[in-house]
């Protein structure tokens, strides 16, 4: 049973996303809802939402920190929309294959640059081989990385690039220049991930195709993070209000079984119409029938919206691994992903977080077992 912060959440998305106005009042407490506003990640929809609605009287307190939330917001979004084009024009003068991904890139084509999505940082995906050139040349520009482990901070630029990008399992990196901030990926995702998409076919074009947009949201919301926040919720939506017309849903279907996001696209899309009563496409309408194996998953997902507590603290990082193990597609092997999980461990990367202590290469448990020790330590500060 979802909480009555989560239904307002998902009304305020109904009504400004879908245009479906409902009169229908939920008792909220608002300093519940307050505390689950940076995990859901839709203060922009929610601020508008409340200044229509008759419905709801929040507190001065909460409607002055989402109409400075959403203003600033809506200089971010200028900055970062500023700087990706500038980015993008100095990597295509260069020759280099990237492209613009996720956020800004989302704001752009799925919201059509309306100001209610919520921005953090700009991301752009490189094809490998010209991702190292890419970092250099956001050196050039002032950039740099986020994170250097000590024990690596001596190497010249070219070394640390060359390591980072060659790291098992690795896929990206983080870089800043003052308040601007670059997630650098040469990847999808970790090596570990079970997921089998060929990438390549992004960088046929200048600028993603509907279909490049719709893997690139399926693998990140659904693959890597399960569905359990509301954002993944009106970035589908707003993605299947422009672009729903326009591809093959009968091929995305066979396709996902390929990429093994199959159990992905079924359980959203089975959320979505539960929960938003989203029209959705015909073909993916046919798929959900024979799918009730998918309620102890979706049941999961339901308790992370209600505790909107972020994997970045221990607990609910091992329910997302609960979710993660229960919603991959069939062939999916424990053993495999915990022991490809481990290899990705085993070696310290220059520009990750730093680990409390780094060994020489032919101690692969310990440098797992600082990894873990690491990140244990992190959480539980």
């Amino acid at each position: 049973m979802l909480s009555p912060e989560i239904l307002v959440l998902i009304q305020a998305i109904k009504s400004e996303l879908m245009n479906k106005k409902n009169s229908k009042f939920y008792p909220v407490d608002f300093k519940v809802l307050q505390n689950k506003l940076w995990f859901h990640s839709i203060r922009p929809v929610l601020y508008q939402f409340f200044n229509e609605s008759d419905n709801y009287n929040p507190p001065g307190s909460i409607k002055e920190e989402l109409a400075i939330y959403t203003r600033t917001q809506t200089f971010i979004s200028l900055k970062y929309t500023y700087e990706v084009n500038r980015l993008l024009q100095i990597f295509r003068e260069k020759g280099l294959k990237a492209i613009p991904y996720k956020g800004v890139l989302f704001l752009q084509e799925l919201y059509k640059n309306t100001q209610l999505r919520e921005l953090g940082d700009m991301d752009f995906l490189f094809h490998p081989d010209s991702a190292a050139e890419g970092i250099r040349i956001l050196l050039a520009e002032s950039y740099k990385f986020n994170t250097v482990d000590k024990s690596f901070e001596k190497l010249p630029d070219n070394e640390l690039i060359k390591i980072a990008i060659n790291a098992s399992g690795q896929y990206e990196i983080s870089l800043v220049n003052n308040d601007l901030h670059i997630d650098f990926h040469w990847g999808l995702h970790y090596s570990f991930l079970p997921f089998n998409i060929d990438f390549n076919s992004f960088f046929n074009e200048e600028k993603p195709n509907p279909e490049t947009l719709f893997w690139m949201l399926l693998l990140h919301h659904g693959g890597k993070e399960n569905w359990v926040r509301m954002k993944h919720f009106a970035d589908l939506i707003a993605f299947l209000n422009h672009f729903q017309d326009q591809l093959n849903w009968n091929e995305i279907i066979q396709t996902a079984k390929i990429y093994k996001l199959h159990k992905q696209l079924v359980v959203g899309f089975r959320l979505l119409k539960k929960h938003f009563n989203y029209s959705i496409p015909k073909s993916i309408e046919i798929e959900l029938i024979d799918y009730y194996e998918t309620q102890k998953v979706e049941h999961l997902i339901e308790n992370c919206w209600n505790k909107s507590a972020h994997w970045s603290t221990l607990i609910p990082r091992l329910q997302m691994e609960r979710i993660f193990i229960n919603i991959q597609d069939e062939g999916f092997s424990k053993r495999k992903y915990f022991g490809d999980f481990y290899q990705s461990y085993t070696k310290p990367n220059p520009l990750e977080q730093p680990r409390i202590l780094n060994f020489p290469a032919n101690y692969p448990n310990l440098n797992f077992i600082s990894k873990i020790l690491t990140y244990l330590i992190k959480k539980f500060r």
